[in-house]
């Protein structure tokens, strides 16, 4: 059983820090998200309510830095399993917006000169993903989830460009909760 938690860990490349889940609470952490529009880190603000967790934050770009890019992530999970346990599965669904300034981009297509202005990116998953307990209210958890990714650039002169792809993404942080228990 131990080596095959390891094994999870190793596949899933990321290990992270999770909520406790207990009835009716917030919670606050930090996240590393890798998909196909990035790498983020995403502090987050959440509530848990009984076997649900919703969860909401802004998102900034580790490896491309620009003052007017903003990004921010959403995200539910369920846990199925009895709350009382130190380690739990999940499942997963996470929604994530970017919005990025590409007005030093230009296209050249058929000859046309195009600069880009705004770039786009939404992405829609699901998943699974496993949390364990290292203290009472702190949690170690790491998440996969697949789905949609949709991008489109407009530029000055309006024209558009449009893709739709499938996405992977992979998460990780850490979240302290704030229960009395």
């Amino acid at each position: 059983m131990k080596h095959s938690l390891v094994l999870i860990f190793i596949l899933n490349g990321l290990i992270s820090l999770g909520q406790e889940n207990k009835p009716n609470h917030f919670n606050f952490g930090t996240n590393l998200n890798l998909n196909q529009s990035g790498f983020y880190i995403q502090p987050e603000l959440s509530y848990s309510i009984k076997k649900h967790y919703i969860s909401i934050g802004p998102k900034f770009n580790l490896i491309e830095h620009r003052k007017r890019d903003y990004a921010f992530g959403t995200s539910y999970r369920y846990f199925p399993n009895s709350l009382e346990n130190r380690f739990q599965l999940f499942f997963c669904y996470h929604f994530n917006f970017s919005q990025i300034d590409r007005s030093f981009v230009t296209h050249i297509t058929n000859g046309v000169s195009y600069t880009g202005n705004l770039l786009y990116e939404i992405e829609n998953t699901i998943g699974y993903g496993f949390k364990y307990r290292v203290s009472r209210n702190f949690y170690l958890q790491t998440d996969f989830s697949s789905g949609l990714y949709q991008w489109r650039e407009t530029y000055f002169d309006f024209e558009t460009d449009k893709y739709n792809s499938w996405t992977i993404n992979l998460n990780a942080g850490f979240v302290y909760s704030f229960s009395k228990n």
